[in-house]
């Protein structure tokens, strides 16, 4: 009997042994622009254009029982041309993902938007940025940004152009020195993943490039 119990208990921690314990969590960002990634409470890792991160999730062990209970953890996930969307195409912050030990889960992040990034390398406050959208007929206003000081930036998602959907940004911008400029016009048609990016700098007015997808 003792004998009997041995085994039993040997092949026990053999078992124990050899169960899974962890997941991996991978993130691949398909879009060309930077992602900016948060698991749970951990730091913000951001994910540059064509490039992945991976996470080392903790999980219960899988004992090689049915149905293993799982590890929910919280993601945090945005990019300058990727917004988190529900079933119904509403705005979200964050979602969240089960894994279960041993378990590799990859989450491929395409581009669903364009973007206008202001970045203000000036020493001087910009006080105002009015975004607007032209469709060749009218303007719209779209954004209003107040106070970007000097060595700061902003990143807007916005909508993209496509067939029988034509339209141009252009920006209105006014300096705490009294400058207004104006950037954009009828060639900033941004197609999905393509960004408009206005650099603000003290030894010019500003510079403008227009950032396409081949």
């Amino acid at each position: 009997m003792k004998i009997r119990y041995l085994i039993f208990l040997s092949l026990l921690l053999v078992i124990l042994a050899g169960c899974d314990s962890g997941a991996t969590f991978k993130v691949i960002n398909r879009s060309d622009y930077p992602l900016y990634v948060q698991i749970d409470n951990t730091q913000m890792v951001t994910i540059a254009g064509n490039d992945e991160h991976s996470w080392e999730i903790s999980t219960p062990k899988d004992y090689g029982i049915v149905n293993p209970k799982a590890q929910k953890v919280r993601v945090q996930i945005a990019g300058e041309t990727y917004q988190l969307l529900d079933g119904d195409d509403e705005e979200l912050e964050e979602t969240t993902v089960s894994l279960k030990a041993g378990e590799i889960r990859n989450a491929y992040i395409w581009p669903n938007r364009a973007s206008i990034k202001i970045v203000n390398e000036s020493s001087v406050l910009m006080t105002e940025a009015l975004i607007f959208k032209h469709n060749f007929v009218t303007a719209s206003l779209e954004e209003e940004l107040y106070d970007l000081p000097g060595g700061e930036s902003i990143n807007l998602r916005m909508p993209y152009a496509g067939p029988g959907n034509n339209f141009y940004y252009y920006a209105i911008i006014t300096m705490a020195d009294g400058r207004i400029l104006q950037f954009g016009g009828e060639d900033t048609v941004l197609e999905m993943d393509q960004q408009f990016l206005i650099v603000l700098e003290d030894v010019s007015d500003g510079k403008v490039v227009t950032r396409k997808t081949p």
